[in-house]
């Protein structure tokens, strides 16, 4: 039986996920995500791998066109919502665990062009303020439980993440949803807030933020 806290751990990662929908295997993929929700054990030591494995369903992407399945993502968004209202509310990493729901919630109604999404914005900006007073308080030199361990091991999956590294992740996930919802003003100033300590941000982020402006200003 001690297997089956495994179970969320082969559908963790959002990028293995696209490429099987891109390949035309999605359906494969589904199939272990939701034999996993079923089986698998919920127990403390495997919390942040379940959560990333329901952070994979929803995961999409701008840049390919894949096939997508709003019902994988609500429930994906349901497993999630459950986990931040209980067992998480302890967890070491909840506050990024939040801004990573709303993040994905926001893009979700979006994409399947809700209503429901103005009220989701509305509910996200506490998260995304948690992150803020994370952003300027946290330590930028604190290690991550996963800073010595193999990309994509149960221990690089599972951990305790550096505050700094999740409230920075998480406000630029928030942002660039923002943005991709068309939430533009919110967007800037979201990164008005927090650009002098977001630290190097790449160029793909920073012609987005450009894109951004020039939208607001049209």
């Amino acid at each position: 039986m001690t297997g089956e806290k495994y179970l969320h751990w082969p559908v963790c990662d959002g990028t293995q996920k696209l490429t099987l929908y891109i390949g035309g295997h999605g359906r494969y993929w589904d199939e272990l995500y939701r034999h996993a929700c079923e089986k698998a054990l919920k127990l403390v030591e495997n919390q942040v791998m379940r959560f990333e494995s329901h952070r994979a369903a929803v995961a999409g992407t701008a840049i390919r066109e894949y096939p997508y399945d709003p019902e994988i993502s609500h429930l994906a968004l349901l497993n999630m919502k459950e986990m931040l209202d209980g067992e998480l509310v302890a967890n070491y990493n909840y506050d990024f665990c939040a801004i990573t729901y709303f993040t994905l919630l926001i893009d979700f109604y979006a994409r399947i062009q809700s209503e429901a999404g103005k009220q989701a914005l509305d509910d996200s900006f506490a998260a995304f303020s948690r992150m803020e007073e994370l952003l300027i308080s946290s330590d930028p030199n604190e290690l991550d439980d996963s800073d010595h361990s193999l990309i994509g091991s149960w221990q690089y999956q599972n951990g305790r993440r550096s505050k700094f590294r999740q409230a920075r992740v998480g406000i630029i996930n928030y942002i660039h949803a923002l943005i991709d919802s068309g939430n533009y003003q919110m967007a800037l100033d979201c990164f008005e807030r927090t650009k002098t300590n977001l630290a190097m941000q790449n160029a793909y982020f920073k012609n987005k933020i450009e894109f951004a402006k020039t939208q607001v200003k049209a």
